[in-house]
């Protein structure tokens, strides 16, 4: 009598899980396929912000200012009466610009000090990454606003200030990919030989550190991007009557009461190309982890 409930409950726990276990990637690659069109599209907004308004972005027209959304402006107008969807639109271009900018010039900085870290001795590797793990500790828009209060305000300095607030994280994933190599037996079979560090770098740890390097890349965009629309936002990014998105945010803060608008449309462009570049960036990580193992 007692073994029937054995034999009952038994199969249940696999034939209840495996189905949601199997849901889960098919839920992932569902979601793939409209945040790769909806990045295609924001592509393409930057590149020929013409194709879909015929609208200049800085054009005022006081008579018009602060109307709600409907037929003639779909997405509103601002205080000066400047169409709030041309200037979302063409706020695509910089916005994105930023977010790559940045990220490109943190995975730069990242690489270089963690090959520094990982080929440039035991002072140099404990040096570089206890200030790393300094640097980590903190919140990243705290290290971009300490940036950008020694470099200034700006776009480029938003760039660069964002690049300094992320680097670490990628010097990490390079230094810990310069050590397996450096250590593999093949390579020490080499270097015996007479492989010279630059040969070393080209033709193993770039190859080995490249692919964590861009799938890392893909899920900070979304992080890099936020970050330089909150600086934006606080008045130290581009400044008016640039359009992008933070910078909006910040230049109709005063009007959030009064005029919704303003708040719902610039920031919804924020994060919506922040999730889908990290529903991208995802996938990406699961099937390289699925391919390499690791």
């Amino acid at each position: 009598m007692t073994a029937l409930p054995t034999l009952e409950t038994a199969p249940q726990a696999p034939a209840d899980t495996a189905p949601r276990a199997g849901r889960r990637p098919r839920a992932r690659t569902l979601l793939l396929v409209p945040a790769l069109l909806f990045l295609a599209l924001l592509v393409v907004a930057a590149a020929a912000p013409g194709l879909f308004t015929g609208a200049a972005p800085n054009a005022t027209h006081p008579l018009q200012a602060l109307r709600p959304p409907g037929a003639g402006h779909w997405f509103g107008t601002d205080q000066l009466g400047r169409d709030l969807y041309t200037r979302v639109v063409y706020g695509t271009r910089l916005s994105l610009l930023l977010g790559a900018g940045s990220t490109a010039l943190s995975v730069l900085a990242g690489a270089a000090l963690g090959l520094t870290a990982g080929l440039g001795g035991r002072v140099a590797d404990q040096v570089l990454m206890r200030l790393a793990d300094v640097l980590l500790a903190l919140p990243p828009i705290l290290l971009a606003l300490l940036a950008v209060a020694v470099l200034g305000s700006g776009t480029v300095n938003v760039a660069l200030a964002i690049a300094a607030a992320f680097a670490p994280g990628y010097a990490r994933i390079v230094r810990a990919e310069t050590l397996v190599v450096r250590r593999s037996g093949y390579v020490e079979a080499a270097t015996t030989l007479g492989l010279s560090r630059a040969a070393l770098i080209r033709r193993h740890v770039v190859p080995n550190a490249l692919g964590p390097l861009l799938v890392l890349a893909t899920v900070g965009f979304g992080s890099s991007l936020i970050a330089a629309s909150g600086l934006s936002f606080l008045g130290l990014g581009p400044q008016p009557p640039t359009a992008e998105w933070g910078a909006m945010l910040d230049q109709g803060r005063d009007f959030l009461q009064t005029a919704w608008w303003l708040g719902i449309f610039p920031g919804a462009a924020i994060t919506l190309t922040a999730l889908v570049v990290n529903i991208v960036g995802r996938q990406a990580q699961a099937r390289f982890t699925r391919r390499t193992g690791r």
